[in-house]
């Protein structure tokens, strides 16, 4: 099979970008891990603790959304050993 190319204008590139806006890598701390199934909306993107990390706080599962943005805040672990109160 050999590749198809397409010519594409700047204004339908615009076009496309706001049909399948772009979430981009999601964002995480050095104590999480996170996978994700893409980029664009719909996608979901998984987070673990890191080793060394446990006591994840926050949302384990985020969402690429239609504004082209990650749902919720990226969660962080607890190093082991000592955990996070909430309380500053």
């Amino acid at each position: 099979m050999f590749p198809i190319h397409v010519h594409v204008t700047p204004i339908e590139l615009i076009t496309i970008k706001k049909m399948f806006p772009d979430c981009g890598k999601p964002d995480n701390d050095i104590s999480t891990v996170v996978q994700s199934t893409g980029v664009t909306v719909g996608h979901v993107a998984i987070y673990a603790c890191a080793p060394g990390y446990n006591e994840l706080e926050g949302i384990i599962q985020r969402f690429c959304e239609e504004e082209g943005e990650w749902s919720a805040e990226a969660p962080i672990c607890s190093p082991i050993g000592i955990v996070y109160t909430g309380c500053d």
